[in-house]
Parts: C-alpha cells; sequence; structure tokens
C-alpha cells in the first residue's frame, strides 16, 4: 500500500526536535556522511542539492567546509524546513520544501547529497526517482549516498523494529548498480562503515566521467610505534570530553529559535 506524501511528510515534522538536538550534541552518522561528502568533493567547485535535508544543519557544514559550493538543502518536511530557515539561510545557503518528484528549478547540480534518504522512498518510487537525479546531476556530476546496510536493516527488522521509520527499505548492491545505470555513471566508492555497530553503515559515491590519471606516490613519512600510541592515547583521552562546539552550538540555536535543546 502506499504511503500518503501527507503522512510521510508529518511524520518528518515530529523528527525536527531530534534533529535539533543531533545538530547541537553531535550525531556520528552525519558526521562520518559529512567527511565523506567534503573528502569527494574538496578543491572543487558549483552547485550542491541536498535531498532530504532534514533543518539543514548539514547543507550548513558542506558551506562551511567547501567554500566553493552553493548549497541548496530540499526536504518533504515543512515544519523541518521552517526551523532550518531561521538557523542556516544565509549566505550560500538555501532551504525549500519539495517532495523531489521533479528536479528542482535551480538545477543541474555540480553534486547531489543524500545522508540517509534513499532507504525512506518507498521501492517502487526508486525508477521515477533516479530519473530524477539523473536529470537533476551535470554531465560531469557526482551523487554521494549514505545507507544504512543490508545487515544493520536486518537487525532491525528482526530485534529492534521500533527503530525503523515510517518507510525503511533495505539498499542492496544491486540496486546502487541500478542507480548508477540509470544515472549513466560509475560506482566510484562502495565501502561499509562502522558508526555505532560493526558495518552498519554503508558509503557509497557515484560519478559522471571520473577522472583518470596516474597515481601519485606518496611521501607521507611513517609513524614510529611511540608516536602512534602518543596519537592513539591523545585520541582516547579526548573522548569523554564534551564535543567541540555543543555549547556554542546550543547557544546559536537558543539565540535563533528561543530553545534550550539538552
Amino acid at each position: 500500500m502506499e504511503i500518503e506524501k501527507k503522512s510521510i511528510a508529518a511524520f518528518y515534522d515530529a523528527h525536527s526536535e531530534r534533529m535539533l538536538r543531533d545538530f547541537v550534541n553531535g550525531n556520528a552518522r552525519v558526521s562520518a556522511a559529512i567527511d565523506l561528502v567534503t573528502t569527494h568533493l574538496h578543491g572543487r567547485n558549483g552547485k550542491i542539492l541536498d535531498v532530504g535535508c532534514g533543518i539543514g544543519s548539514a547543507s550548513y557544514l558542506f558551506a562551511q567546509k567547501l567554500t566553493g559550493f552553493e548549497v541548496l538543502g530540499v526536504d518533504i518536511s515543512p515544519k523541518s524546513i521552517e526551523i532550518g530557515r531561521k538557523l542556516f539561510s544565509g549566505d550560500r545557503v538555501s532551504l525549500a520544501v519539495s517532495d523531489m518528484e521533479c528536479s528542482p528549478e535551480d538545477g543541474p547540480f555540480d553534486a547531489i547529497v543524500l545522508v540517509d534518504v534513499y532507504e525512506h522512498i518507498p521501492r517502487e518510487k526508486w525508477p521515477d526517482f533516479n530519473r530524477v537525479l539523473a536529470s537533476s546531476l551535470t554531465p560531469d556530476g557526482m551523487l554521494i549516498l549514505t545507507t544504512p546496510s543490508s545487515l544493520h536493516q536486518s537487525y532491525l527488522k528482526e530485534c529492534k523494529p521500533e527503530g525503523l521509520q515510517i518507510v525503511d527499505e533495505t539498499v542492496e548492491v544491486s540496486d546502487v548498480m541500478s542507480l548508477a545505470r540509470d544515472l549513466d555513471a560509475t560506482l566510484v566508492h562502495y565501502s561499509m562503515k562502522s558508526i555505532w555497530q560493526t558495518n552498519d553503515y554503508l558509503h557509497v559515491v557515484i560519478e559522471r566521467c571520473p577522472q583518470y590519471s596516474p597515481k601519485v606516490k606518496s611521501h607521507q613519512r611513517k609513524l614510529t610505534v611511540n608516536q602512534r600510541l602518543r596519537r592513539k592515547m591523545r585520541h582516547l583521552s579526548g573522548m569523554s570530553q564534551e564535543p567541540v562546539g555543543v555549547k556554542e552550538r546550543r547557544c546559536y540555536v537558543k539565540e535563533r529559535l528561543g530553545v534550550d535543546v539538552k
């Protein structure tokens, strides 16, 4: 049975407070996705389309870290976009309500980002959604996608069904390959990541016209055993501390929205 768009929008309207907490306190899943995006778009410029942006916190961070890009974040939830506009709209960041049934007018885009979004599109709508993505991407554009692994989805369905959202499909390797074909693009990166559990997330990069050039040898100095141990100890000593910027982000949200997020 097809789930109505209004039901999906209402579901994500109710998630806006959780998104605020994630922005203030940090979220390892989102941080890993931001690292993936900034790594693959470093040194480029143009326009990014952030699909399913929620309140727009990732859109904002993309613009902060990738200064050569303008970012458009779209989401089906009007409440999330309303909050996001108060928090993040400004220089090189704009947010809009969209169900992505057609390409945004601001396109095409040099990069399309889907941070834990594809699995929340009903499977029967994937072919149409893929066509919209294809028409929204520049001829040499890149699509970057993160999604829970099939291992994690199986665990949720069998052991923790309350952790599933209103639509929560399982994205298989074959689905990623179908998406690449529909985009007329090449799968250039596919990896399993361990965020909260072992191999619980997938990171995917699909690119039209990927570059080919001779590999440059790395001259990075190798660390000694003692140096590696000291680096590890510094990392462990900082793990129990409050994430950098939490107080600042909490004050930022309170100033813009009048809400004290704990």
